[in-house]
């Protein structure tokens, strides 16, 4: 039998265009930039998710705030990620 429908992500219908830009996927073994700060990395990955013409650059800047509030990491954005040889 054949389904149809309609799939919302907050109140928004979503497509597949927004499902590439919306959903993203980190490996167990995520490989992050020891030298660069927790909001150094979003912004980096965030970059690279989004290419110009998708978002603004405030819009991006807003999206990054949201997800460092969202993970209560704001007491540590500005921390280097770190290592075994780089504290962080």
């Amino acid at each position: 039998s054949k389904t149809s429908g309609t799939i919302l992500f907050a109140n928004e219908e979503l497509t597949s265009e927004k499902v590439r830009f919306t959903v993203g996927y980190v490996p167990q073994e995520a490989i992050l930039s020891p030298s660069l700060t927790v909001r150094e990395t979003f912004e980096f990955y965030a970059k690279l998710k989004f290419p110009p013409g998708i978002y603004t650059e405030e819009e991006r800047k807003e999206k990054i705030q949201s997800v460092i509030d969202e993970l209560y990491l704001n007491k540590c954005e500005n921390t280097y990620i770190g290592n075994e040889i780089i504290r962080g």
